[in-house]
């Protein structure tokens, strides 16, 4: 193993390597082996251990920045792995949680947290302490609801839910505003609270295989939004404000109950794909859109 201190260069034909000391650049692949070299230990992984239990001993790894527990058979995590306060990016994906530590929240500098395809039926009210956190995956796990704890997460730029069991957005959630991803695909919403409208870095939403009525009628000032997935849904018409997305690129109605579409639909110049699939949409409706949107593939 290089050392800690050390700076070897290799020399290739044409290329020139950089070798940087164990502190910078090596992975363990088990706790103990991590623990020997604590003093500088960055990256561990424990990927496919089918470990059921992680121990306390992780809290001695002061300087991990990178965490993957991906693929194991963990219930719970101890309420230790709150020491590792340099922790930047978590992978706990693909295990049997079922609830997380409240020392979570102390996990300050974690920019990446992903907890997908477990059991997790709540999240600890402390995960809005992270306040440096960029990217959160929750999809595939059993949650039916988020309390206001999300509104102080500023700095989120990705949000993963897909695969939940969600039935409302509570009105906070329009304080997440620098989101520029969500997935809420194959939940229970009926509809999206107001607020949304409110997210206006949003450049994709998915809210496909949902039971959505209606969309929030002040959806136009969404100026940022390229890509709106609203596939099997309960949508019977649009709103105005539709035609007010100047940088929408795609809609996907595909399986709604729509029959017409507002005539400001025709304003989305930047419009490449129009998806309207298995809905009740009326001949001379396509005529029109097909004469407005003349760049503007459209499958009906």
């Amino acid at each position: 193993m290089i050392s800690s201190l050390g700076l070897v260069l290799l020399t290739g034909t044409s290329t020139l390597n950089l070798v940087y000391g164990q502190c910078e650049s090596q992975t363990y692949y088990s706790l103990p082996e991590a623990i020997a070299s604590s003093s500088c230990a960055e990256r561990l992984s424990l990927r496919l251990n089918k470990k059921e239990t992680l121990s306390s001993t992780i809290a001695m790894l002061g300087k991990l920045r990178y965490l993957d527990m991906q693929k194991n058979q963990f219930r719970y995590l101890p309420d230790e792995l709150g020491s590792l306060d340099s922790l930047e990016h978590l992978i706990a994906s693909e295990n049997q949680l079922k609830k997380l530590p409240n020392s979570l929240g102390n996990l300050s500098q974690l920019h990446i947290l992903q907890l997908d395809k477990n059991n997790l039926d709540e999240l600890p009210h402390t995960i809005s302490k992270l306040q440096n956190l960029k990217v959160l995956d929750i999809s595939w796990n059993n949650i039916a609801s988020f309390g206001k704890q999300f509104s102080r997460l500023k700095q989120l730029e990705t949000f993963n839910a897909q695969h939940n069991h969600l039935l409302y957005l509570p009105e906070e959630f329009g304080d997440l505003q620098g989101l520029r991803l969500l997935q809420l695909n194959y939940n229970r919403l009926s509809f999206l609270p107001e607020s949304i409208t409110m997210l206006r870095e949003l450049t994709q939403l998915d809210v496909s295989f949902n039971s959505l009525e209606a969309l929030p009628e002040t959806i136009g000032v969404m100026k940022s939004l390229q890509v709106l997935t609203l596939n099997n849904n309960a949508l019977t018409y649009l709103p105005e404000s539709i035609g007010d997305l100047e940088n929408l690129e795609m809609i996907l109605l595909a399986d709604n109950g729509i029959s017409d579409l507002p005539a400001s639909i025709g304003r989305l110049k930047k419009l490449r794909t129009l998806v309207l699939m298995n809905n009740p949409v009326k001949k001379e409706t396509i005529t029109r859109l097909q004469q407005q949107l003349p760049g503007t593939r459209i499958m009906f």
